[in-house]
């Protein structure tokens, strides 16, 4: 499967951290996503260098790391039902809950990825420079547990 459609594919999967989708920063990476296989590169430089920007404004070039924090302190539909430990959530929250953070994992991909992937698109010598010029973003891991949100939340696992 295609590395961009997978990766949108898992943003749209997410359930209990799904409030993450209306976050500037990932709703803007979503439709990079959504513009690698668009039908201008006007689009695609656009969503871009709008993502570039919306992360740069949270006062980071790392996308993990925001997501991480995202994660982290976001007051999801997860953290409001894990006030209680996590003991006291029901199995099927917790499965939803590993499902979205791996899911966030799957979705994160490097702009070398996503330029490539536009350059193979549009397939046009004329944009290789402008395509390959355009800024990075660092990605690096997301470890992120439910056992480490349950803890950030007060609560041990």
């Amino acid at each position: 499967m295609d590395k961009i459609l997978k990766s949108r594919l898992a943003l749209s999967s997410l359930t209990v951290f799904r409030g993450l989708l209306d976050d500037t920063v990932v709703s803007s990476y979503s439709e990079l996503l959504e513009a690698v296989h668009g039908i201008d590169i006007r689009s695609f430089v656009d969503a871009y260098c709008k993502f570039y920007y919306n992360l740069l404004s949270k006062d980071t070039v790392s996308v993990s790391d925001y997501l991480t924090k995202a994660v982290l302190y976001d007051r999801s539909i997860f953290k409001r039902q894990a006030d209680g430990g996590k003991a006291a959530l029901p199995d099927p929250i917790l499965k939803a809950a590993e499902h979205d953070l791996d899911a966030i994992k799957t979705s994160l991909l490097p702009a070398s990825a996503i330029k490539e992937a536009a350059q193979q698109h549009f397939d046009d010598t004329e944009y290789t420079d402008l395509i390959s010029n355009l800024p990075e973003w660092e990605v690096s891991a997301f470890d992120i547990t439910v056992e480490k949100l349950c803890d950030v939340n007060g609560n041990k696992a």
